[in-house]
């Protein structure tokens, strides 16, 4: 029998929300149209850089832009996504498809040259006592560096790429790959403006941070072993991440449709 497994993402949402984790693995949650555009940037990324490892050329801005925009266009063809309270139906996903384009022709022109990619899109699987932990690393490049792409609509601060729980997973499965500790892990941002930005925010990994993702790792996974799903703290005051759960509606912690406008 396989041992379950954990994935960073996975552990960011039961220390969010447990009760919405449990929710979400029964039903999973339609993705948003911002976090399908994040998505379109992130195909169009992992396709340049595989084909770089051997190339050592990034392929052309107007190529970047046709993946991004056809992945966005996939998920959109699927039906399987779903409009933020207050966006608008008829005009909400044409602006997120010019959005993606937007945001993948920044992503080549700033964020694609800096980066000489050995590793894409590289598994890792790193065993643990109750629970694996598995990843991706979107990219780790000839200089020993751990990238994960990220989109935003705002920049993020150093702190958020000092505590990120999926740079430490990666670093980890780095030196579990190699036998050595990534020079540097990062957040590469493109920030989704009139005129886009890059930011990038470097941080390191090392022991300590191996360790403290040991024990949150133990306690997720003795939360989930027990059906301990408590909700989000902020189910007593109405604030993120309650005001944008997708579950908010009929969750039983709070009166959803008293406390948000759900929209149509």
């Amino acid at each position: 029998m396989n041992k379950p497994h954990l994935s960073a993402s996975q552990i960011k949402s039961y220390l969010r929300c447990p009760e919405s984790y449990r929710r979400n693995r029964e039903s999973r949650a339609p993705p948003t149209l911002a976090i399908i555009a994040g998505s379109g940037v992130h195909r169009a990324a992992a396709e340049n850089g595989m084909q770089k490892i051997e190339s050592h050329n990034d392929l052309e801005a107007s190529d970047v832009i046709d993946l991004a925009v056809a992945a966005f266009d996939e998920q959109i063809g699927s039906d399987f996504w779903r409009l933020e309270p207050g966006e608008p139906k008829s005009t909400a996903p044409g602006k997120a498809r010019d959005r993606t384009a937007m945001m993948a022709g920044a992503w080549r022109k700033l964020a694609a040259p800096a980066y000489q990619p050995v590793f894409v899109e590289a598994k890792i699987d790193i065993p643990g006592a109750t629970r694996d932990l598995v990843g991706y690393v979107d990219l780790i490049d000839d200089r020993g560096r751990v990238v994960d792409w990220k989109t935003a609509g705002r920049s993020k601060r150093q702190t958020e790429a000092d505590a990120e729980i999926g740079l430490t997973v990666y670093a980890a499965g780095f030196a579990a790959m190699t036998g050595n500790l990534p020079s540097s892990v990062i957040l590469d941002v493109v920030i989704n403006k009139r005129n886009p930005e890059r930011q990038t925010l470097v941080s390191t990994r090392g022991p300590a941070d191996f360790a403290a993702l040991v024990e949150t790792v133990n306690v997720v996974a003795a939360g989930i072993d027990a059906g301990y799903y408590p909700p989000a703290i902020t189910a007593t005051t109405g604030a993120w991440p309650c005001s944008t759960c997708f579950y908010r509606g009929d969750c039983k912690y709070l009166n959803g449709r008293k406390l948000f406008d759900l929209g149509s």
